[in-house]
């Protein structure tokens, strides 16, 4: 027996070798924290400058907002095409701004640019699932979007606002969902409504379509609530409009069951543009 406690003490790894290998993942671990923190800050300088730049040239024209998360960033069609669209039915010039970035709550982009406060838009149009399912942010899903950013140049890219990555068509049923928003991750996004609507700005959250089944079991499974509760939230001291265009498409218009494509974005930003010209005739 004493033979092979001596034989398993002289396998296992001297106590230094620990020691070093907890320090080299701590340092590790503290350098990719540095890095994702370093590839956020540049991230949203880079929409701030794009915003910034954009609605310079609006001089009197009115100058709309758009905040979304969508993987896809297809449920829009170039700001270009939008603007010419509502110039054509108003005889306006709107400026049509959009901020997109992928699994991001409105607390982290609100916290993030603070020129959204010193901007006084005449409407902002926020995507409705920000209110409702929560985006995943932990550190083994940000490695991979850090590694390709640092291996595709990204960090030293501009924010493309109209670029679409290309998806392959998947009809597969969505079978989890992220998280649900809790009500005090939108507490900084109502400061700022309230703060715009004071401003003359007015609010909206659409309901981007996604597939009918998942439709229905988004509005009929338990989180339901807690969706109306987030709405609540934010209707009680800002009051907006809801956008819901109830479309019931099949599956030619989206990549996904949750993401429309091509062909679902250019039917559905006419009839977005439509309720758009609606507002921008009564400014």
């Amino acid at each position: 027996m004493k033979k092979m406690d001596n034989s398993a003490k002289k396998l296992a790894p001297p106590l230094w070798i620990w020691l070093i290998f907890s320090l080299v993942a701590l340092i590790s671990v503290t350098i990719l924290f540095r890095l994702l923190a370093i590839k956020n800050e540049n991230d949203f300088a880079k929409k701030t400058y794009y915003l910034q730049d954009k609605i310079k040239t609006a001089g009197e024209n009115p100058v709309v907002i758009i905040l979304g998360s969508s993987l896809t960033r297809c449920a829009y069609d170039s700001s270009s095409i939008m603007e010419k669209f509502v110039e054509a039915r108003t005889g306006k010039k709107p400026v049509i701004a959009k901020i997109w970035r992928s699994a991001t709550n409105l607390e982290t982009i609100v916290d993030h640019m603070p020129v959204l406060k010193d901007i006084h838009p005449d409407i902002l149009v926020v995507e409705a699932n920000m209110l409702c399912y929560s985006a995943e942010n932990s550190l083994i899903n940000e490695i991979p979007s850090l590694l390709s950013n640092v291996a595709d140049r990204e960090i030293s890219k501009s924010y493309l606002a109209e670029e679409k990555p290309q998806k392959r068509q998947d009809t597969g049923q969505i079978k989890t969902r992220r998280g649900i928003i809790d009500t005090a991750q939108l507490r900084s996004f109502r400061q700022l409504a309230l703060l715009l609507k004071t401003q003359g700005t007015r609010i909206f959250l659409v309901n981007i379509p996604v597939e009918v089944s998942e439709e229905v079991k988004k509005w009929n499974s338990s989180d339901t609530v807690n969706f109306k509760q987030n709405f609540n939230y934010i209707q009680q001291q800002v009051p907006f409009t809801y956008w819901d265009p109830k479309q019931f498409w099949d599956m030619s218009y989206y990549y996904n069951r949750g993401h429309l494509n091509t062909k679902g974005c250019k039917v559905f930003t006419k009839w977005f543009c439509d309720k758009l010209s609606e507002q921008i005739n009564r400014l």
